[in-house]
């Protein structure tokens, strides 16, 4: 090891007599604490416990906390000249940027009608923030039933999902009262926020004019418009990368106890709003380490010190996760999530989404265009220009950033369901996406000097609007052709039009929709076993009527239907068949239970 130089040891010795010693020390007993809690002491049982009775109270504590200090930010730089970039928005030429924020905004909202776009997990998320809201407890319904006009959730468990979007989500029922609708307008706000984010972040970093570009650019992706018509929690986690990013390079401008608690609770959140984005810890560190050493000092705020303790339900999840290996969802062929073996495929299938033209894929070639081109040049840059001579402070915080953006779909093509060509995981590339918007603006930027690239590049994405978003958007594969998701809205439409009265479902698709309109549910292959009881909900008329959901298939060349072997029903369930939709090659059936026959026999067609 080579020996310090004497500037070097008096600058460790000025930075540790700086150390508060009181915060360091109960830093390093949290983190301990944390690990040993997290990862040590609590058995899987226990941690689904303490997430499920404690984890709202610790997020919403955090979330909190986190208001507070942007509260404290605010005031502060009003006392001053207010954070690098805000002036921009007291100039005349801010009608241009509202203009570009809020045109892409609605761009993203009324691209598609809102529905739920990855089935399952959606439907999760708001069965989620639907008992947070009524119950305070982080769990999914699985049960419930309508007693005398109140809805009462009888089974629930802790679902794998970070749970921050569902606390949001929950929030809004608590102001607004609960509304299945509110998920959509919770996505909405959060698009204008992330254009908003992402319009300051890239002023900060380039310019103006490259500014309104990022801000066109990921307006006009068809991918963000889905998800923002969606009721997924991608958006959010765009949102939080992008205002934590923000954050950290108000901390490297105007290091205070404010600023950088703002900046370590943001992270906090950001860990927990996406699986993956826990990796978003590491750079907090790097630029606490950092912050320090620039200024000579050691600036420990309280909520470095919790940060820890908040972020144990992320390694609790885990736990519970890795006790119920069915939860991973792995192929029969397949043994672990992560893999070598996938990742030549997964190159292969993400290098196609990125520079395709496809109408049914929500890509945009000229931002992919721009972006590699722009990462390519900064790249070059910085090898051309060693980075300790040339790169700002700033710079290195967006940097520590963009190095996680790039490691997450790093490891997204060892993951055994990774290719981005597939429409469950093509959200997935949106931080990317971002990256490659900001890469571009800030390229372009360095180009201005010469030319005016920058307003080039404006109007090439004002001339291939139509082209990039107007083609690939209704045409979107998963969104127009989803079978199921049409079958969902169709029986949703047509029961929502009958008569009111205690109803009962039982379905041959997920219950969560039923559950989150409060309408008792029941999952088809269940209904198998549960006769007796059905038959006793029928005679003593608990439920005005109890209707069962099936698909039928053609099972002859003269186009004769016959009901799907998995939605089949003993010989003693009794149906009067109400309604059919044909979709596709299936026909949707609705019927009625009437009766069920004592000792029902095999199970055959009704």
């Amino acid at each position: 090891m080579i020996d310090p130089t004497p500037n070097q040891e008096s600058a460790w010795r000025t930075l540790a007599r700086s150390a508060p010693r009181r915060r360091v020390l109960l830093t390093l007993a949290s983190a301990c604490a944390a690990i040993y809690v997290g990862f040590v002491a609590v058995k899987p049982a226990q941690a689904q416990t303490l997430v499920n009775d404690y984890g709202y109270y610790l997020i919403t504590f955090t979330l909190g906390w986190f208001v507070v200090h942007l509260v404290r930010l605010a005031r502060e730089s009003a006392a001053t000249a207010g954070p690098p970039g805000w002036s921009v928005w007291l100039q005349p030429s801010r009608r241009w940027a509202v203009l570009a924020i809020v045109g892409s905004g609605i761009l993203c909202v009324i691209a598609e009608a809102p529905r739920e776009k990855i089935i399952y997990d959606e439907y999760v998320l708001q069965a989620t923030a639907m008992q947070i809201h009524f119950t305070r407890k982080v769990s999914t319904l699985v049960q419930g039933y309508d007693l005398n006009g109140v809805f009462l959730p009888t089974q629930y468990y802790l679902d794998k999902r970070p749970y921050f979007f569902a606390l949001l989500l929950s929030l809004v029922h608590d102001l607004t009262g609960y509304r299945t609708a509110n998920v959509y307008w919770l996505n909405a706000a959060l698009t204008f926020f992330t254009l908003t984010m992402l319009f300051v972040v890239v002023r900060r970093l380039a310019n103006f004019s490259g500014a309104i570009l990022a801000v066109l650019l990921m307006g006009t992706l068809p991918l963000l418009a889905q998800n923002t018509s969606g009721s997924g929690m991608e958006v959010l986690n765009l949102a939080m990368i992008l205002l934590s990013l923000w954050l950290g390079l108000l901390a490297v401008d105007q290091p205070s106890e404010t600023s950088l608690g703002a900046f370590v609770l943001a992270v906090v959140l950001l860990a927990q709003s996406r699986y993956e984005s826990a990796l978003y810890v590491f750079p907090v560190i790097v630029v606490l380490a950092g912050i320090w050493w620039r200024g000579r000092r050691v600036i420990l705020p309280w909520a470095a010190v919790a940060a820890p303790l908040l972020l144990v339900p992320i390694p609790l999840l885990q736990r519970v996760l890795y006790a119920r290996p069915v939860t991973w969802e792995l192929p029969q062929n397949v043994d672990s999530r992560f893999g070598l073996v996938h990742l030549e495929n997964n190159l292969r299938h993400a290098a196609a989404f990125l520079t395709t033209f496809s109408s049914e894929k929500p890509n945009s070639p000229l931002l992919v265009l721009l972006g590699v081109a722009g990462l390519a040049g900064l790249v070059y840059l910085l090898v051309r220009r060693p980075a300790r001579r040339s790169a700002t402070p700033a710079q290195w915080v967006a940097g520590l950033f963009a190095v996680v953006v790039v490691a997450n779909l790093g490891l997204l093509m060892f993951y055994f369901w990774g290719e981005l060509d597939d429409p469950m995981v093509s959200r997935l590339a949106l931080p990317f996406y971002t990256l490659l918007a900001v890469c571009a603006a800030a390229w372009l930027a360095v180009l201005d000097a010469r030319r005016p690239a920058t307003r080039w590049g404006i109007a090439a994405v004002l001339v291939a609007l139509p082209l990039t978003y107007g083609r690939a958007t209704p045409l979107h594969l998963y969104t127009s052709q989803n079978v199921i998701e049409a079958e969902l809205l169709w029986e949703n439409a047509w029961v929502a039009a009958r008569p009111p009265g205690a109803r009962f479902i039982i379905t041959n698709k997920s219950c969560l929709p039923w559950l989150l309109q409060h309408e008792a549910s029941l999952f088809l292959p269940a209904a198998r076993d549960r006769a007796a009881q059905l038959a006793f909900h029928l005679r003593e008329g608990t439920f005005a009527e109890v209707l069962v959901m099936q698909r039928l298939r053609a099972s002859t060349a003269r186009g004769d239907f016959t009901v799907d072997a998995d939605d089949l029903l003993p010989e003693g369930f009794q149906l009067q068949l109400l309604a059919e939709k044909r979709f596709g090659a299936t026909l949707d059936r609705i019927s009625r239970l009437t009766a069920i026959n004592p000792r029902p026999s095999v199970p055959v067609s009704p």
